[in-house]
């Protein structure tokens, strides 16, 4: 799941000009799912991830 995710963000990206360099700079803990479908047992994770995305010679 969080291979999935990197891809799409790098697809993302990809289409910027000048393309950003990104760095995962950590991933924050894992917690139990919030979304519960019903009051039942529930195995799946939440993870919250982060990246950097750095340009340069950009300018705004």
């Amino acid at each position: 799941m969080i291979d999935r995710a990197e891809e799409i963000l790098r697809q993302a990206v990809a289409g910027m000009s000048p393309e950003p360099t990104l760095e995962r700079i950590g991933a924050l803990p894992v917690s139990p799912c919030i979304a519960r479908d019903d009051n039942g047992l529930d195995d799946r994770l939440q993870v919250t991830l982060a990246w950097s995305a750095t340009t340069s010679g950009w300018t705004p």
